[in-house]
């Protein structure tokens, strides 16, 4: 191949890459969240996400559901219990 061609091709992939990256990251979206307040402070969630939906008390199911290829035997066995940890919550979370 005839080192022209190769540098214009290379010059080409160059300034290509340059114009198109900026594109494809303007299609990329952030989750919208939501603020919710956890023990006096206010903190950003993702809106509808497990923490949004159900705090620190998500059923085992509703987890099996969202991710079925997760193995969750062993959170099968523990009892979930209301814990104070300077705010209210759940152990364990399921997360």
């Amino acid at each position: 191949m005839n080192i022209h061609i190769k540098m214009a091709t290379v010059v080409f992939g160059f300034i290509l890459s340059s114009v198109e990256t900026p594109s494809w990251a303007q299609n990329v979206t952030a989750p919208k969240q939501t603020l919710i307040n956890i023990g006096g402070h206010v903190v950003p969630v993702v809106a509808g996400g497990l923490y949004d939906r159900f705090r620190s008390n998500p059923p085992l199911s509703v987890i099996a559901s969202e991710a079925p290829d997760v193995d969750l035997s062993w959170f099968k066995s523990i009892k979930k219990e209301k814990v104070d940890i300077g705010f209210e919550s759940y152990s364990p979370n399921f997360y």
